[in-house]
């Protein structure tokens, strides 16, 4: 069993990796083209899909592991937002009409939300101010700010 000072320099260590990752990433998507205010935390790998110009992230944002932005149509997230594991924002998807043909639309997501983990967002949805996404949601039409939503569909479950 190793010391609790060989475990204390191996946390500090992974600290340091993840600070020098969250800068790094931030570099790279200054350099691509996302408009981010301040405050952006990174935790853990964040797939952007699509068009980074078109990825607007206001101030103290938080995005955990797994998170996938899909740009293409247009996603413009908020100040104070934190989005949870695993959830996903599409504003791209194949045609219903014809499968081999995409649609885009934007998605906008408020101030003062916070999408649970593993909640999928499709195009073209907008989000309300402080509202909250339960965990495993699937969000396909337009959110009215203030609530706690949850399903799939989302539907509205309780006033905040």
């Amino acid at each position: 069993m190793p010391s609790s000072d060989v475990l204390n320099m191996y946390r500090k260590f992974n600290l340091l990796l993840l600070n020098v990752y969250r800068r790094i990433c931030l570099i790279h998507w200054k350099l691509k083209g996302v408009t981010f205010g301040s405050n952006l935390r990174i935790h853990g790998r964040v797939v952007l899909i699509g068009d980074p110009r078109k990825l607007k992230i206001g101030n103290n944002v938080s995005l955990n592991h797994g998170v996938i932005l899909n740009s293409e149509g247009g996603l413009i997230i908020g100040d104070n937002v934190t989005i949870s594991a695993y959830s996903q924002l599409h504003s791209g998807a194949l045609s219903e009409r014809d499968l081999k043909q995409h649609s885009y639309a934007q998605i906008l997501i408020s101030e003062n939300v916070w999408i649970a983990s593993a909640v999928i967002v499709g195009l073209g949805v907008e989000i309300g101010s402080n509202c909250r996404i339960g965990a495993n949601s699937f969000v396909n039409a337009n959110l009215e700010g203030g609530y706690f939503y949850a399903g799939t569909p989302a539907r509205k479950i309780a006033k905040i």
